[in-house]
Order: structure tokens, then C-alpha cells, then sequence
């Protein structure tokens, strides 16, 4: 029997004894083990109920706070091309009365939108409170004076596309050229609360809430040299040109939401994208104005006031650099890289079909410094 016992002991110990017993060898141990697990569960429940955690979940990529506030400024240059859809001022490809044969593939002509420069300016800081950090940023973008111009071809042809009036009838007439002028003045200022904080060691992200607000001032100026004997015969005197004066005015204030990520590398070199949308109450006073020469005669002139909630989608990505100084109490940080916006629903000018819709887009290049202290 003893023999058995040694020879075997081993096997009963495997299937009478608890495998957890097995692996720490102690009750004793095993025991404590379950009381700090209880205790530690515990302690969780009571956090869930109260909504508060105790310990830092998500640290804070905020600066050592020390002082009740921590300052941030910055500062980047913008390089940005608006455009504004629905702009056509003339169209080519259609045949006129002055035409024969086939019609050679014309195009639509409007404005020659470009990149022009702005700039931004932000300003903030970061509070002693969880990391939570509060900025505001002005966005301007230089106003935009471009001009275009084209000269009827006649294997092509040349219309208008804003409906000329001669003699009380309005019709989209075939012209001898068109000039096109476009403005443009662009401020935006954002208002945002936020928290960046780490969710593993090298990617981090910005939760952000706040307020936008725009002022965006735009027009265009269109003139045609009309096409002789295609008008009604009727119009007194027979217009030679035409020109129109179109512009808008919108001021608008809304809610914004965003979140910022960046990935990193190394502790100091990232690649960042970020996101916002924003549903703005926006308020729209846009008129036209038509004046055919010679005579200097007023044939059409209007205005519209349009109050509607403009959605607004902003995205950017690129490079990020950052680096701590003073024993981690301030940070330099400079990123670039490519930035679009989508204001929807943006083209309420006027004409005389009130036809006139499209969506304001910028995009372009966004360079930027800043310092917290």
C-alpha cells in the first residue's frame, strides 16, 4: 500500500486539488488573492455608480499643469482655393443662328477660382482639471479677385447662361464674348472645448465640442458683348451688352463638434487627421442686378433673404512634430499638411429663373506653429 501511495500520489493530487491551488501552491495565498479581487471589483462598482473614477484612465497629453492655466498660442499659414458651384456664367458647343454644319464640343466657362493665401490665428489654454484644454481660432483667407474671359468661336459658338432681357422677353442669347469678375471674403472663428489624452502608447485623440461663427462676403460681375440680330426685333433700343452684378452676404453661428487623432512614431514625430462637422443658423441677403447698354437700362433687379441651417464638413491629415522642454511643461509643436472643407447648400444668388444652387468647397495647404507654456 505505501508503494501505491508514492507511486500514484501524485495523479490524485491532479484530480482531487483545484487547478488554481495547483498553480499557486498556497491557499493561503489564493485566498488573499480572491479577497483583493473582491475588493478591487468592488471598488469598480461603486465608480460605475458614480460616474467618477478615482484613478486616471486615459492620461492627459496636456503639459504639467502647475498653475490654474497653462497658455497656448499658434499660428499657421493657409493656402486655399474656394470654389463656389453653380458660377457658370456661358457655355460653349451650341450652335447659334449664325452657324452651319456640326457644332464643334465646346465647354462651361465660369469663374477661374484659385489658391489664394489667408492665415489663422489661435489662442487658448489648458486648465488643471483632468487635462481639459480650451482654444479659439480666427480664419481668414485674402479676398479673392480673379477674372476670366472668352471670345466666341464659330465653329462653337457661344451662349449665356444668366437669361438676357430685350423687349420684356428673358432668354439665354447667343453672345460675342463674356467676361466673368469674382470677390470673395472669407472669416470663420471656432470656439471649441476639448480633451487630447493617449488610448495606447502611440495614438491619441482630441474629443472636441464649441461654437463656429462666419462672415462670408461673395460676388460676381458677368458681361456680355451680344451677338447682332439675335434678339427680338423689337427691343428698344436693341441692347449691344449686358452686364449683371451678383453678390451675397451670409453671417451664421452654430454648433461644431471634431475629434483629432494623432499616431506616433516617436515620442516627438506623428502623422495626424482630423475631423469636425458643424450645423450652422445661417442668414443670406443675395441680389442680382441687370443692365443692358447702350442706355444704361435696368432690366432686372431683385433680392432674396434666405434663413436655413447650413451643414459644414471639415477633414485634414498630415505630419506632426512636437517637442518638450522644461521639464515637461511646455511643448513646441509645428505640423502641415492638406485640409478640406464642404460648406453645403451655400449658392443662393439670384436670377431670373431663381435656379441658382451649389455647395461651397475650400481646400489646400495648412502649415502651423505653436507653443503652451
Amino acid at each position: 500500500m505505501k508503494m501505491f501511495f508514492k507511486k500514484y500520489s501524485s495523479q490524485l493530487a491532479f484530480w482531487l486539488i483545484p487547478p488554481n491551488l495547483l498553480l499557486t501552491g498556497n491557499f493561503t495565498n489564493d485566498s488573499r488573492d480572491k479577497k483583493r479581487t473582491d475588493k478591487a471589483k468592488a471598488q469598480h462598482e461603486l465608480e460605475v455608480v458614480n460616474a467618477m473614477p478615482t484613478r486616471e484612465i486615459t492620461p492627459a497629453v496636456a503639459p504639467i499643469v502647475k498653475d490654474p492655466v497653462h497658455l497656448i498660442i499658434e499660428g499657421a499659414f493657409i493656402w486655399w482655393k474656394p470654389v463656389l458651384d453653380g458660377m457658370e456664367t456661358a457655355v460653349s458647343g451650341i450652335s447659334d443662328t449664325s452657324s452651319s454644319g456640326s457644332v464643334s464640343r465646346g465647354r462651361v466657362h465660369k469663374p477661374k477660382f484659385d489658391y489664394e493665401p489667408g492665415f489663422k490665428f489661435g489662442f487658448g489654454g489648458f486648465f488643471d482639471y483632468d487635462g481639459w484644454d480650451i482654444m479659439s481660432e480666427f480664419t481668414y483667407l485674402a479676398e479673392e479677385k480673379v477674372s476670366s474671359s472668352v471670345h466666341r468661336n464659330a465653329a462653337k459658338g457661344l451662349y449665356s447662361v444668366y437669361p438676357i432681357s430685350a423687349g420684356g422677353i428673358y432668354t439665354d442669347a447667343p453672345v460675342n464674348s463674356a467676361q466673368t469678375q469674382w470677390k470673395q471674403a472669407f472669416y470663420v472663428v471656432d470656439l471649441e472645448l476639448g480633451r487630447k489624452f493617449f488610448i495606447s502608447r502611440a495614438l491619441t485623440l482630441r474629443p472636441n465640442f464649441g461654437v463656429k461663427f462666419a462672415c462670408i462676403k461673395q460676388s460676381v460681375n458677368a458681361e456680355y458683348g451680344l451677338l447682332s440680330g439675335t434678339l427680338p426685333l423689337d427691343a428698344t433700343p436693341a441692347p449691344s451688352m449686358a452686364s449683371f452684378d451678383s453678390d451675397q452676404k451670409m453671417w451664421g453661428v452654430g454648433v461644431r463638434a471634431g475629434l483629432g487623432t494623432v499616431w506616433y512614431f516617436t515620442k516627438y514625430l506623428g502623422l495626424y487627421g482630423d475631423v469636425a462637422a458643424s450645423a450652422i443658423w445661417s442668414d443670406f441677403k443675395s441680389s442680382t442686378a441687370e443692365v443692358n447698354q447702350p442706355g444704361s437700362v435696368t432690366t432686372f433687379n431683385t433680392e432674396e433673404k434666405t434663413r436655413a441651417i447650413t451643414p459644414i464638413f471639415e477633414i485634414s491629415a498630415g505630419l506632426r512634430f512636437q517637442y518638450w522642454f522644461d521639464d515637461n511643461r511646455c511643448q513646441f509643436y509645428a505640423q502641415g499638411g492638406w485640409e478640406q472643407q464642404v460648406w453645403t447648400n451655400f449658392n443662393h444668388i439670384p436670377n431670373q429663373n431663381l435656379t441658382r444652387n451649389g455647395d461651397f468647397t475650400l481646400q489646400g495647404l495648412t502649415a502651423k506653429v505653436g507653443f503652451a507654456f
